[in-house]
């Protein structure tokens, strides 16, 4: 592909996989409302690129996959070093841990700046204490420029824990796109016409879900992997209904997300005789409906850097 000289400079996000979740979603919204004139992006997933994809709008964002194989695999660097070398990036942004040691072929770019982002722990690694992650860290911090943090607590972490240097971490709040996540001030007050007028209109709620008068929703948004930790909701609301049976036929529970822990939590709802108070959405694209339709937004997870669902569950109000 043969670039203008003129041509804005170009960003080479990196990041293990592109699917759904809140680190993706924030670098796409980023994409999307950067302004073309001033730069050009590029994404390369070290392993694979999703269906999530589809939602970049911005024009000519070539999606680069490694393919990269379980454990070390040496042969996604030399894939990594051919694709930035024929890119030549102005910038460099790798995100987490996942992809932050790829920095290190930064430095054979002439001219390019690298940056890396933490957006939120592992869990294998809840509190930032694994010495081994740390070290990493470490090491690789002379090669870069600038560390972004999404919370004041990685920011502070970056800082005191892992030893960078105040000048080089920026702290950048995650954003809510206000043009889709905004109060439903077009339904009714009263809780009865919410659940017609906004519940039942949302695509694939199984009939007669919340079709009591007086139905309450708490839900829930989010990958269904350990680290969100859906299996404690679920252990919750199977408490409250023991607590109080009255509420069985009131009482609703909506998870919004899909991922590795799906059979798992499905084995939970089975065993705890919830099937008929839980409906397992999957994923989505019609998030700002589906938090609508909730009267109690919840984050079970272990560990966020800053909760993207909780900020749009805000805004939604």
């Amino acid at each position: 592909m043969t670039v203008s000289a003129n041509a804005p400079p170009l960003v080479v996000h990196i990041i293990f996989a592109l699917g759904t979740g809140g680190l993706e979603n924030g670098l796409i919204n980023i994409i999307n409302r950067c302004p073309p004139e001033r730069y050009r992006h590029a994404i390369i997933c070290l392993s694979r690129s999703e269906e999530f994809a589809a939602r970049i709008t911005a024009p000519s964002v070539e999606v680069i996959e490694l393919h990269k194989k379980p454990g070390h695999d040496l042969g996604m660097y030399w894939r990594l070093w051919r694709t930035l070398r024929r890119l030549r990036p102005a910038i460099v942004h790798t995100r987490n841990l996942a992809a932050l040691e790829t920095q290190a072929l930064g430095i054979l770019l002439t001219g390019c700046k690298r940056v890396h982002g933490e957006h939120g722990r592992d869990i294998s690694d809840l509190d930032g204490s694994n010495r081994k992650y740390r070290v990493l860290r470490k090491i690789l911090n002379p090669l870069i420029h600038r560390f972004i943090a999404v919370s004041r607590d990685l920011s502070d972490w970056l800082v005191r824990s892992v030893g960078i240097s105040p000048d080089k971490v920026i702290q950048i709040y995650n954003g809510v796109a206000q043009d889709r996540f905004t109060p439903q001030t077009s339904v009714a007050d009263d809780r009865g016409q919410l659940a017609k007028m906004g519940r039942v209109a949302v695509p694939g709620m199984p009939d007669g879900f919340c079709d009591a008068p007086q139905c309450r929703v708490v839900g829930t948004v989010g990958r269904l992997a350990a680290v969100k930790d859906q299996k404690t909701l679920l252990l919750a609301l199977a408490e409250v209904l023991r607590a109080s049976p009255q509420q069985r036929d009131t009482l609703r529970c909506i998870l919004v997300g899909d991922g590795p822990e799906r059979s798992a939590l499905e084995k939970l709802l089975a065993e705890l005789g919830l099937q008929s108070c839980v409906w397992m959405a999957g994923d989505r694209d019609d998030i700002p409906e589906m938090l609508a339709c909730m009267d109690v937004f919840v984050l079970p997870s272990l560990g966020e850097g800053i909760s993207n669902t909780v900020l749009e569950a805000m805004a939604t109000g």
